[in-house]
């Protein structure tokens, strides 16, 4: 995933501290044997909820 954010909003260590608040919480409550593609959706899900901007992975060709 890629964050892109305003200088002037929102420094690099609050990121950080959503980031990993919001990883957290998702490996918290869902199940251990949630496929990665599963932490992956929620973790975009989260990030968006929260203000970020965020894309998901890109394939290479």
């Amino acid at each position: 995933m890629v964050l892109a954010y305003d200088e002037n909003v929102i420094s690099e260590n609050e990121i950080s501290k959503i980031v990993y608040e919001s990883g957290y919480l998702i490996h918290k409550v869902l199940e251990p044997e949630l496929p990665e593609s599963g932490y992956e959706e929620c973790m975009f899900y989260e990030l968006q909820k929260k203000g970020l901007f965020v894309e998901k992975q890109n394939r290479f060709r």
